[in-house]
């Protein structure tokens, strides 16, 4: 048994509505596509800081979380 990885198309939700309500074009709503290591055991996901300017996502909180080396660290809470 091998590591699982999917190709994900990650889209903000605030462009969305906005092209929605007719306040920008479907072409400007900003989305990345991202290969992500799939853990079929979460029910969320971590991006990276590069990743969430890029799609100009929202902080709404921030969390911790404890790594493999069991090293605690600070995330921010963002909305896709």
């Amino acid at each position: 048994m091998g590591l699982i990885h999917a190709k994900l198309e990650l889209v903000s939700a605030e462009d969305v509505g906005l092209e929605r309500k007719g306040y920008i074009e479907k072409s400007q709503i900003k989305k990345e596509i991202v290969t992500a290591l799939v853990n079929s055991g979460a029910y969320m996901m971590c991006i990276n800081e590069h990743i969430q300017n890029q799609l100009d996502l929202m902080k709404v909180g921030s969390n911790e979380a404890e790594l493999a080396n069991e090293t605690i660290i600070k995330l921010d809470v963002v909305v896709l």
